[in-house]
């Protein structure tokens, strides 16, 4: 059938399960689409370049949004995302630029890499407890992203996850994070303070690069790589290390000028 380009409004058949991949992609003038209850799978790319889309109503039943589903949805404000779903793919979400609140229900268990990227006006976002592990640059970008709630079971943080998030100020660690990836927080040029819990085993390259606002942050006893110029431009910062002395195995320039306090115990 052919695809009518000028609708506003689409009412989806009650007999369906799935939307397919690339369904209504880039139908422009879409504003609210309503999608049946007993949909489970939102498609890759279903609604990516939607740009007028405003509302999207989605099924309790709904347990999996595709790869691009909404990318570039520029117009979209709001979404509430049903209690069952699992999982949320790659570039879901991405370039939403106008989604101001996400509130990821406690069963998903996957969020794919680059799922907000670039959502400038995302201002909180409240992760599911079921997460283990948040995607590469998964809010990469989202310049407004002033509160973020992490999941209490969250041991990985991935390369640039939080890269330029500008409007950052505080982050407290789940009790079970092991690791914090590549550029992690890069660019968050509003972060004062981050709590690291002792369960820390990695920090990546660049991983609190140019992070100017933070001015103290306490590297627990355990940790065993520290990446290469984990804290260059943090030229406010002191780290409190509780370890006696640096690890050998530590990255080249890894406090760049920053000061060190050695055998903190604080």
């Amino acid at each position: 059938m052919k695809k009518n380009f000028t609708l506003e409004t689409i009412s989806l058949p009650d007999d369906i399960t799935v939307v397919e991949d690339y369904a209504y992609s880039g139908h422009t003038s879409l504003k609210k689409i309503i999608i049946p209850k007993g949909v489970e799978r939102i498609g890759d790319g279903a609604f990516s370049g939607c740009t007028s889309l405003e509302e999207i109503i989605l099924p309790d039943d709904l347990l999996t949004i595709g790869n691009s589903a909404f990318e570039g949805c520029y117009s979209l404000e709001k979404i509430i995302l049903p209690k069952k779903l699992k999982s949320i793919g790659e570039d879901a979400f991405s370039n939403c630029a106008s989604l101001k609140e996400i509130v990821l229900p406690n069963t998903v268990v996957s969020l794919g890499d680059y799922a907000f990227e670039s959502c400038e006006a995302l201002e909180k976002a409240v992760l599911s407890n079921g997460l283990t592990s948040i995607g590469n640059l998964a809010f990469f970008g989202c310049t407004e992203l002033k509160e973020i709630i992490l999941p209490n079971k969250l041991t990985n943080i991935g390369y640039a996850s939080f890269r330029n998030c500008r409007a950052l100020e505080q982050i407290v660690l789940s009790s079970d994070i092991t690791s914090i990836g590549d550029f992690a927080f890069a660019g968050c040029t509003a972060l004062e303070k981050i709590e690291i819990s002792t369960t820390l085993k990695n920090i990546g390259y660049a991983a609190f690069r140019d992070c100017v606002s933070l001015t103290r942050i306490v590297i627990p006893n355990d940790v065993i790589t520290m990446g290469d110029y984990a804290f260059e431009g943090c030229e406010m910062l002191t780290i409190y290390c509780q370890t006696e002395e640096q690890p050998k195995v530590w990255g080249l320039c890894w406090n760049y000028n920053c000061s060190v306090v050695w055998g903190y115990k604080g």
